[in-house]
């Protein structure tokens, strides 16, 4: 596979504040540091920030981002309130469309630089955290849900939902989908695909054992050219892991460097079976702190150096 320049890359920043002990916009600027930014502007990357308070001391943290790291893209990651169920679905789409609406407004009203807008396609929080609490709770709540959620209520929500990001596009802003490989969207009865310029299909392989983290790749579709993978769940330490608490086994579903390191190998070697570079655009889930972009340019120096990628 002839070598591509990386041209996008995003690290998703979430820090909901269950998970914090200190107001999000503390945690926000403590961990985009200058050492940080830095490093994202400098290789021209970019994060994903959750679109959790829609404060003004979130915007100043934009604010200085934009007027100090002009290079640093932000593509606000469109997160709801827990009661609506915090991801994009068939439940809230309604309330999806009020929140990008709000969200223009917010960042006109700040004058932010925004590189795009990305809808996050999952079940409901609380459908979610059920089904973590035991075997028997995940099956139950895998059959009701594929019970209650009819075909109507999936074709609705994808014109809905191809109709809002249309609007969108038509403003000028891109946009970008995060979802599930195929099995798993079937499993829980979510929309596989959707209209935005990219989805990213969160193949998240911390959820496996090493034997398996490879054959997680499979479920990327070479044949459609919108289609890029998402990297997950990461993290360099325990104690900064940026994401919901979903079960009371978390720390299970959690990897390390190591781990991110691996599966961008895998992904190389994805590339070059598929002879197109996956590697020119993906995403990782989280940023937790500047060793997880030490080990991704590490791993991209790396794969750089074998002959014919």
């Amino acid at each position: 596979m002839k070598e591509k320049e990386v041209s996008d890359i995003k690290f998703f920043v979430e820090k909901h504040p269950e998970s914090l002990n200190e107001p999000r916009h503390e945690a926000l600027k403590k961990l985009l540091n200058e050492e940080v930014c830095d490093f994202l502007e400098s290789r021209k990357w970019g994060i994903c920030l959750a679109s959790i308070h829609l404060s003004e001391f979130t915007a100043k943290i934009i604010q200085d981002i934009n007027k100090n790291y002009p290079r640093l893209p932000i593509v606000m990651w469109l997160t709801l309130p827990d009661r609506q169920g915090y991801w994009t679905n068939e439940t809230n789409i309604s309330e999806t469309k009020s929140l990008t609406k709000n969200l223009e407004n917010w960042i006109n009203q700040y004058n932010l630089n925004i590189a795009g807008f990305g809808f996050d396609i999952e079940p409901p929080l609380n459908f979610v955290k059920e089904t973590q609490k035991s075997k028997f709770r995940f099956a139950l709540n895998v059959v009701k849900r594929n019970w209650l959620v009819h075909k109507s209520q999936k074709e609705n929500f994808r014109q809905a939902l191809d109709d809002l990001i249309s609007d969108i596009r038509h403003q000028g802003i891109p946009t970008e989908a995060y979802v599930s490989p195929w099995p798993t969207a079937k499993l829980f009865n979510v929309a596989p695909t959707t209209s935005a310029d990219y989805d990213f299909v969160m193949v998240y392989t911390s959820l496996f054992k090493d034997s398996l983290a490879p054959k997680i790749f499979q479920y990327l579709n070479k044949e459609n050219p919108k289609q890029y993978p998402a990297l997950g769940n990461f993290t360099h330490d325990m104690k900064q892991h940026d994401g919901r608490k979903l079960s009371p086994r978390e720390e299970n579903f959690i990897a390390g460097p190591k781990e991110l390191e691996r599966d961008l190998l895998y992904l190389a070697q994805k590339s070059q079976k598929d002879k197109r570079n996956y590697l020119e655009r993906f995403r990782v889930f989280a940023l937790t702190g500047k060793p997880i972009l030490e080990v991704t340019n590490n791993a991209l120096k790396k794969i750089k150096m074998v002959e014919g990628v």
